[in-house]
């Protein structure tokens, strides 16, 4: 082999080899202190690396705090940004005050707010009468769609209280 402007020079195979070698290293050692230094990104759902600190109204509940029905129902964001916003999956309630854009009375997901939502997710529904708890009849594609939903809840809102009739 010959390298590249130099005439009737040979390369022996193996330094060339090496010479490659080498540049992958220099390449992967670049590349693994790149991936030390950067924060985790948020995934295609744009969930954060930890999640959002709860809104002051939860501080201090326990994921095992029970919640009523009609206690849920005041957290819709009703009293304009900055008010507290919830839901429950599955009788977990999640604070997604810091979403107010999205769940806030304005928000394209308005109708989760403040009440259980299992069923609506599991069937990818915004339709008020499907944003309950039911689950009943639903088949295992959904009941997966909603797992897949939960675990994003989970990664992104913390969990505020445990939803009881």
């Amino acid at each position: 082999a010959k390298r590249e402007g130099e005439k009737d020079v040979l390369v022996h195979p193996l330094e060339d080899w090496l010479q490659h070698a080498s540049v992958g290293r220099r390449a992967k050692a670049r590349r693994k202190k790149e991936e030390e230094e950067e924060p985790p990104k948020a995934d295609m759902f744009n969930t954060p690396a930890k999640p959002f600190a709860p809104h002051k109204k939860f501080e201090g509940r326990s994921e095992n705090e029970p919640m009523s029905a009609d206690e849920l129902a005041k957290y819709r964001g009703q009293d304009g940004p900055g008010s507290p916003i919830a839901f429950a999956v599955r009788g977990k309630v999640f604070d997604v005050s810091e979403k107010h854009d999205s769940y806030g009375p304005d928000g394209g997901y308005s109708v989760l707010a403040g009440r259980e939502c299992a069923r609506a997710l599991a069937l990818l529904s915004l339709k008020e009468e499907d944003a309950n708890g039911d689950l009943e009849g639903l088949p295992e594609k959904n009941l997966k769609a909603l797992a897949d939903w939960e675990g994003i809840f989970r990664k992104k809102y913390p969990i505020v209280g445990k939803l009881v009739e």
